[in-house]
């Protein structure tokens, strides 16, 4: 039978239970602070025994948000680096780095992971508040014809300025006056990794 739990130990426990996400760095912490030769399995058993699970269990919420709000107020310093990399520096698991990411997307910012890195866009996308006022119309008389095309990212080596031209001149052999161009008619910067080699200038 192993050494008795006394309640100075287990209080001890307890607050390292609050400081970590997984029972390994909890019982790392025990045995290194106690160094009474109980074992990570002897800890673990111990906690299980008394209803704490590993990996992924929050047991302190509020450091563990206060921690990851950390990842928002740095937003733009964590860019290019990788899932574990954060977990490191701010001592979370993975699977909270990845709620938190979720959580930013939701207010607005865009992240994204790719190969393990995370990509942001440093600046917040614009605002997305309903729209308050409407023009209105009158009903029109006949037939209203117009061209449409978008996306047309002039200034990247993969825009296609010939097809324009061509849509340009079938619009306007068919009686097509005016063209409406709804987004991206140059090509953004700083939106991925690797954007300065998709432009021409």
């Amino acid at each position: 039978m192993g050494k008795r739990w006394t309640k100075k130990e287990l209080d001890s426990l307890l607050e390292t239970l609050k400081k970590h996400d997984n029972l390994f760095d909890v019982a790392r912490e025990h045995a290194e602070k106690w160094s009474n030769n109980r074992s990570y399995k002897s800890i673990t058993m111990y906690l299980f025994s008394h209803g704490y699970s590993c990996g992924g269990e929050y047991l302190n919420k509020p450091d563990l948000d206060k921690k990851t709000d950390s990842l928002e107020e740095n937003i733009k310093k964590l860019k290019g680096k990788s899932v574990e990399e954060i977990c490191n520096k701010l001592d979370v698991s993975p699977k909270r780095v990845v709620e938190k990411i979720k959580e930013l997307t939701k207010k607005g910012f865009q992240l994204d992971i790719v190969d393990g890195k995370i990509l942001i866009d440093n600046v917040q996308r614009y605002d997305t508040r309903p729209v308050t006022k409407t023009l209105k119309l009158k009903p029109s008389v006949g037939e209203i014809k117009i061209g449409v095309m978008s996306d047309l990212h002039f200034g990247s080596t993969n825009s296609l300025p010939e097809y324009v031209v061509d849509f340009v001149e079938y619009c306007y052999s068919i009686g097509i006056r005016n063209i409406l161009i709804p987004g991206d008619l140059a090509q953004g910067i700083k939106m991925y990794k690797g954007w300065q080699n998709e432009l021409l200038y």
